[in-house]
């Protein structure tokens, strides 16, 4: 599967599986989205000022997943 993520604000940390994997601009910036492996996967975003949001995700083969987060400050 692929998620396409779509989080604010820009410059925030995007984790996938507690692994980093870009900040928010750099993953919007990938047009196909980020490959993932079938199944539950666990998103978290960090910002400093800005609250901790996390949500799990399911990844299905083949399929594009928008992954939409916006923190609070």
């Amino acid at each position: 599967g692929r998620f396409r993520f779509e989080v604010e604000p820009d410059d925030a940390a995007v984790y996938l599986d507690d692994r980093y994997v870009g900040t928010a601009e750099e993953l919007a910036g990938l047009s196909r989205g980020l490959r993932v492996a079938p199944g539950r996967h666990t998103v978290t975003v960090v910002r400093p000022g800005y609250g901790t949001k996390t949500v799990e995700v399911e990844a299905k083969p083949g399929a594009g997943i928008d992954v939409v987060i916006e923190l609070e400050r």
